[in-house]
């Protein structure tokens, strides 16, 4: 089946087009879901989800609705993958309500994460439990760069049957940034190739 979906759920603009003009912030996720059979819950790169967003997720969507969730951002960008293991098997516990639902679960590594730091993602990828699917998008340029280091990440990433994840930017780079939310994209985004 092809999966394809937003990276969020809810937005007001989406009100009176994709979404019901009348629709209730609670029942955005249940509206989008009869549009699209995926979603990027990138709330979780932010903030843990509690238990009953979680179960109310899962009852908002059909049986074959996927959600993408986000490792929180504490593991990748504030403990750089050091010094997890509890913590991890507590964060992965937490989404056990809404596994069946899950499509992938995402790391996004910051920038500043280079080659010298794959033994810390080989070691955070044989904690993970195997039954799940997940996908890693690196933002270091030395990773884009057709050598050693992208090698061995990608065999890393094939050996344990994860997915690579590439953000292609170039529309967003394609355009003189001549407005507030064009300015912020782009300081944001990863200007890579893809």
């Amino acid at each position: 089946m092809l999966y394809l979906g937003c990276p969020q759920w809810s937005s007001t603009a989406w009100k009176g087009n994709l979404l019901s003009s009348h629709c209730k912030s609670a029942d955005m996720l249940s509206e989008y879901a009869q549009c699209f059979n995926s979603v990027e819950g990138n709330t979780s790169f932010y903030a843990d989800p509690s238990h009953e967003s979680l179960v109310r997720w899962h009852d908002a969507v059909p049986e074959d609705f996927k959600f993408t969730f986000k490792f929180h951002r504490r593991f990748s960008h504030e403990l750089q993958l050091t010094n997890i293991d509890s913590e991890l098997n507590a964060w992965l516990n937490l989404f056990e309500p809404i596994f069946a639902k899950t499509g992938q679960i995402m790391l996004q590594l910051p920038r500043a994460f280079g080659p010298d730091a794959l033994p810390l993602l080989a070691n955070f990828i044989a904690q993970l439990p195997k039954q799940l699917s997940f996908g890693v998008e690196v933002r270091h340029p030395g990773f884009f760069n057709k050598d050693d280091a992208e090698i061995r990440l990608n065999q890393l990433l094939i050996e344990n049957n994860i997915d690579r994840i590439s953000m292609d930017t170039r529309a967003l780079f394609a355009v003189p940034a001549d407005t507030d939310a064009l300015i912020d994209a782009q300081k944001k985004k990863p200007y890579l190739p893809v």
